[in-house]
């Protein structure tokens, strides 16, 4: 019964976790529900399809937890749902934009995640203290900007966000196993979580109006 429920939980994650922004699509790999121990690095690899005529740069990622955008709140300090809104027991480094990832028009890009070669999305280091069965409950942020021709050559266009960045955000989990448990989803906590998530994510997408700029 309850690796039914695991599974059920996975796919609701897994929904809100395909992420459509006008013509951009951002999908977390090979999950984006993952799990570490205490003092592990963990991430996301990522497939993102660039449907539009421009060359689109990635230069920044953050994982915020639920009621967070890095647009209008802080990201970076642990999770308190009031002034800070980062990770609740790690913290989150950015790698794609370190990788001067480009997406071609009309093209898509993948890449999986490795911590040693700083690949993927970004990396969610687990604090050494955290506690085995907690579980961490965000959206990744990816920002981005449009150009008519390769970025070296400055040529930025007004895309859907005007000038500057725009951003797409996807659902992610972090839980947090012992030292030899594989993860075992919670018959209710997770389910509620993953439907709470779902729900947010929605609900956000459908009413955050475009305003400065961005959407």
């Amino acid at each position: 019964m309850k690796n039914e429920i695991g599974r059920a939980v996975l796919m609701l994650v897994s929904l809100a976790s395909s992420a459509v922004w006008g013509d951009t699509v951002l999908l977390l790999t090979p999950l984006p529900a993952i799990s570490g121990q205490p003092g592990q690095s963990v991430g996301w690899g990522f497939t993102i399809e660039n449907n539009t005529s421009n060359y689109i740069l990635f230069d920044g990622s953050n994982y915020c937890g639920v009621g967070g955008d890095p647009d209008f709140t802080d990201c970076t300090g642990t999770y308190t749902g009031v002034m800070e809104f980062g990770p609740s027991f790690g913290t989150y480094n950015d790698f794609i934009a370190n990788n001067g990832t480009i997406v071609a028009p009309n093209g898509s890009l993948s890449q999986t995640f490795d911590a040693t070669l700083q690949t993927g999305v970004g990396t969610y280091v687990i604090d050494p203290g955290a506690l085995p069965s907690s579980v961490d409950v965000g959206n990744i942020y990816l920002s981005f900007q449009s150009f008519s021709g390769p970025p070296s050559s400055g040529d930025q266009v007004l895309g859907p966000c005007g000038f500057g960045d725009c951003e797409i955000f996807a659902g992610a989990t972090v839980t947090v196993t012992g030292a030899s448990e594989a993860p075992e989803p919670d018959s209710f906590g997770l389910t509620a979580i993953a439907v709470t998530l779902f729900a947010w994510m929605m609900v956000r997408r459908r009413k955050r109006p475009c305003a400065s700029g961005r959407p």
